[in-house]
């Protein structure tokens, strides 16, 4: 009985140990290795194969919130786009309502919307983490509050070449938004999300946070997140047929963060991102 009753306490005393040493590794002092919040060489393609590109612009009357491709502008006499809510006169944002209020100000955000012929628009949106952590946090937490009705989540495989898959974390959702004509209206979508930094991809938040935390204890390395996603309306007469979307655009989009993530790992051996050493 005694040998049972001082064995009862062993996990206790792991967790203690764990954390013990995890303490001590933040505490130490140390040269970290990244910053997250280095300079990001990137610009979205105005084409991706047969997709052509354009800025979004959002209304920010959250009693509106109409978005607009930069084609869909009011222009003045002189052909300039005016960043004027067509609805309801409000000012035009290339960062949405959500956004604004969710992330911190100066969070990185780069987005386009990519249509091809007899397709519907695809919005392809790459958020960048800074010094704050909220610059990248759970996707959902953002879709509700921006008024979506999250119905389901799951991954997705897709072949981004020929030997390799990756998996995304997709999301059924209804959104509402405001038509052509003013109309509030509400309509299925599709919403797919990924995240990587220079090292690795994941479609997992959880798997993020687990990682930035190993990293910052025990490897001293801070990495800047990148936060991908995809959004789209389903097709009411054909559900699935995102899968193909999907299937075809991601491999096209792929080579594009792939080519940042060396671009981020060559800046870190020129030692472009190292952070000042800590106490």
């Amino acid at each position: 009985m005694a040998r049972l009753e001082k064995t009862r306490y062993v996990p206790h005393l792991i967790v203690l140990a764990a954390i013990s040493l995890t303490f001590v590794m933040v505490a130490r002092p140390r040269q970290l290795r990244g910053n997250p919040e280095g300079p990001i060489p990137l610009t979205l393609p105005t084409s991706i194969g047969i997709y052509k590109g354009e800025d979004l612009y959002f209304c920010q009357n959250d009693q509106c919130a109409a978005a607009f491709s930069e084609s869909e502008l009011t222009r003045d006499e002189n052909g300039e786009p005016q960043l004027v809510c067509s609805f309801c006169e409000s000012e035009l944002s290339m960062t949405s309502i959500g956004e604004n209020k969710m992330l911190p100000k100066n969070t990185p955000i780069f987005r386009k919307i990519y249509s091809a012929p007899r397709m519907r628009p695809i919005q392809c949106t790459i958020v960048f983490s800074g010094g704050e952590r909220m610059s990248i946090h759970r996707p959902q937490v953002c879709l509700v509050s921006q008024g979506n009705r999250i119905v389901n989540e799951y991954n997705y495989d897709v072949k981004v070449s020929r030997e390799a898959r990756m998996p995304l974390r997709v999301i059924d959702m209804v959104q509402e938004y405001t038509n052509a004509q003013g109309e509030r209206v509400a309509e299925n979508a599709i919403y797919a999300y990924w995240f990587f930094n220079p090292e690795r991809e994941t479609p997992s938040h959880f798997t993020r946070l687990v990682r930035m935390a190993y990293d910052n204890a025990f490897r001293g390395y801070r990495p800047r997140w990148a936060y991908v996603s995809i959004a789209m309306y389903a097709d009411a007469h054909n559900p699935d047929s995102y899968r193909a979307i999907l299937d075809e655009f991601v491999p096209l989009l792929y080579p594009v963060t792939e080519e940042l993530r060396r671009e981020f790992r060559r800046m870190e051996q020129d030692g472009a991102t190292t952070t000042p050493p800590l106490p």
